[in-house]
């Protein structure tokens, strides 16, 4: 990969991190205004892969606190989780 490309890549990806640590899975579509779990997990790995650890750190702070949430408000841990 262009160290170019690399880079503004990095930049997109940090740009549109929310202050929660969720990547927002498309900022300029609101349909998808959402953090998908899965491709946040991708972006987060990528990003721990490039260096930007506290990118990936972050995201995982939201994923355990958001899942910590959703439990917490349904006792019965066997049901579906929506985000």
């Amino acid at each position: 990969m262009g160290r170019d490309l690399k880079q503004r890549s990095i930049q997109i990806i940090k740009g549109n991190q929310m202050n929660n640590g969720a990547y927002v899975a498309c900022p300029n579509f609101d349909n998808y205004k959402f953090c998908w779990l899965r491709d946040g997990s991708f972006i987060a790995n990528a990003m721990d892969r490039v260096g930007e650890f506290q990118s990936a750190e972050k995201f995982l702070e939201w994923v355990h606190h958001t899942i910590k949430k959703c439990l917490l408000k349904n006792k019965n841990a066997s049901s579906i989780i929506y985000l």
